[in-house]
């Protein structure tokens, strides 16, 4: 053991003790040595959740731990019980693992063995520490396989391997001269994943933001060793990344997890929350306040009701075409309003949350039959318009198949008024031909439906908010015909509708207390140009009245020649949202022009 440890290469500024440990090979002195260096780290990591244990649920889900891993996995779990006599065990398994050069060492076993060390460095016998300690010098990470599988997988992968190893190893191992090696390779590659992973704006990749556990954790995990150690994993410009991205996972926060992921998830809300913690903020920034709220949000008495607060702070909402993804959000509380739209491919997920409550979550789906044939969908869609100020946030995406077909879809939030508009529209290149569409919007679970039973609206329940949901493009009352339906499959929220050369189906989604106890009554208004009567191939208006609350939603699927009409307001653009003011006005809410 003595020749061994003199082996090891030390930088010029190592402590006397450790260099003297090394060069005489004193195992116990060097015990001594690695107690009083980790003393301040340990407490640090000891106030973290048990490393180890998250590591180990990231290795399976990764296919990276080894069969011989799952001896000192189940000793992990005893411990973590409270078997506090099983830590000498795993120190021993971890020892006798470590001490054979001839067998390969798994990226979670260096991980464990390093966390270990640091967590328990007196737990060791002196000899078995010196074991370890000498093994870790010596792991050469550079022949571990590259990553494969989806996106979150391989991006996971990457960190943990190329980036936490090397970084979690170079703190160890700071005395040696390979510690300086082992930093600089983990900073660049931790710095060129969050640049794969991220907008310029940190806007994570929406693939990546509905599964979040794989890869953050390893992130989450660099940080707190950072923190521990104060030394950084990365520059300057890489760490304001990094906060930009927590501030982007913080901006789909609600009580029960992430609005981009399943229900129910409670171990991503934590992971974000780690992320906020171990995140360089501003004093002013608005993410660690929401986290606070949070945790009150979540500690409150059911049935309780959250409160106002002046930490509310402004409206979350951020877009970028890169990550294809848009999150608009009304304000920074837990019982926000709030809405994340993606579009990777062909596949749109639509998550909807009232009061904090998920109302829609997953994938919104859409068929389009023109001349009794189905259209294939196309493969990529653009965001051609995003709109925000602090009154709504508004995004359009746009999408032409292969037989000419335009798809164009509305997500309206009202961030004032506890309001959505969803709206899908297509337009055929044929005039003539006869079309149909059925677009599904996937419920969360706990939401109950009921129909009323004199219009066609619905009442959507979750927890105790009622959200009226009203099919715009039919009409409202229930005895008179109608081109298309409105109901309820499987689940999901079925908008139907049939027609010729175009059709326009707006949903409007209304959840505000005050407007709840008003009736509804709505209808489809004429447009008209140069005095003639548009139909609804060209241009459909539509007006809906709650209370108080009066709504003017306008559509062009064709360029007209001039100014069009609807209830006295004239445009040219492609779109008008709008309010009816109680003097009849019109003040438009989004307004987006025409590229033709």
């Amino acid at each position: 053991m003595a020749a061994s440890l003199a082996a090891l290469p030390l930088k010029k500024f190592a402590s006397a003790g450790f260099r003297k440990a090394v060069s005489s090979g004193d195992a116990k002195t060097l015990q001594r040595c690695l107690i009083r260096e980790f003393a301040r780290p340990r407490d640090c990591l000891l106030r973290c959740p048990e490393t180890s244990d998250s590591l180990f649920a990231q290795a399976l889900s990764l296919k990276i731990a080894a069969p011989a891993d799952s001896a000192l996995q189940m000793l992990l779990i005893e411990t973590s019980k409270g078997c506090r006599q099983r830590i000498a065990s795993v120190c021993d398994h971890l020892t006798n693992r470590l001490a054979d050069e001839t067998r390969p060492l798994s990226p979670v076993a260096i991980l464990v063995a390093a966390d270990w060390l640091v967590r328990h460095t007196a737990e060791f016998s002196a000899e078995g520490l010196a074991v370890i300690y000498r093994r870790l010098a010596l792991h050469n990470s550079d022949s571990e396989p590259e990553a494969v599988g989806d996106l979150p997988t391989r991006v996971a992968r990457q960190i943990l391997v190329e980036g936490e190893l090397p970084f979690v190893l170079s703190l160890l191992l700071d005395p040696l001269r390979k510690s300086k090696t082992l930093r600089s390779h983990a900073a660049g590659r931790l710095a060129h994943c969050l640049e794969e992973c991220t907008d310029t704006d940190g806007s994570v990749l929406s693939e990546l933001l509905r599964n979040v556990n794989p890869w953050l954790s390893s992130l989450v995990r660099v940080a707190e060793w950072s923190d521990a150690f104060q030394e950084p994993w990365a520059g300057r410009t890489t760490v304001k990344r990094w906060r930009q991205a927590v501030e982007c996972l913080a901006s789909v926060a609600i009580p029960d997890g992430l609005m981009t992921s399943g229900a129910d998830l409670p171990a991503d809300l934590n992971l974000v929350s780690r992320a906020v913690s171990v995140a360089e903020w501003p004093s002013n920034a608005d993410v660690p306040k929401l986290f606070k709220c949070l945790e009150k949000f979540n500690r409150r008495r059911p049935g309780s009701r959250s409160r106002n607060s002046k930490h509310a702070g402004p409206p979350a909402c951020r877009q970028s075409d890169w990550a294809t993804i848009a999150v608009m959000r009304n304000n920074h509380l837990p019982d926000a309003d709030a809405c994340s739209l993606d579009w990777d491919g062909s596949a749109h997920h639509l998550n909807l949350v009232v009061h904090g409550h998920r109302l829609l979550q997953g994938n919104w789906q859409v068929e389009v039959t023109v001349a009794g044939k189905r259209v294939t969908m196309p493969e990529c869609f653009a965001c051609t318009c995003w709109f925000q100020d602090n009154e709504v946030a508004f995004a359009e995406l746009e999408g032409i198949s292969n037989c000419g077909t335009r798809h164009i879809r509305h997500v309206m939030l009202v961030l004032t008024q506890h309001l959505a508009v969803i709206t899908d529209t297509v337009t055929c290149s044929d005039i003539q031909s006869s079309i149909a569409l059925e677009s599904r919007l996937p419920l969360s679970a706990d939401v109950t439906v009921s129909a009323d039973t004199v219009t066609r609206e619905m009442l959507l329940g979750i927890s105790d908010q009622v959200v009226r949901a009203v099919p715009a493009w039919l009409e409202d009352d229930r005895v008179q015909h109608a081109l298309g339906d409105f109901c309820v499959t499987e689940r999901e929220l079925v908008l139907t509708s049939r027609g010729q050369g175009g059709l326009t189906v707006p949903l409007v989604l209304d959840w505000h207390p005050d407007r709840h106890q008003h009736d509804a009554d709505w209808n489809r208004l004429t447009v008209s140009e140069d005095r003639h009567v548009q139909s609804a191939s060209h241009a459909a208006g539509f007006r809906i009245r709650m209370g108080p609350m009066q709504l003017l939603l306008y559509r062009s699927l064709r360029v007209g020649s001039t100014l069009r009409a609807v209830l006295g307001y004239h445009t040219s653009s492609e779109t008008m949202y709008g309010r009816i003011n109680n003097k009849g006005r019109i003040d438009p809410l989004v307004i987006v022009e025409s590229d033709e």
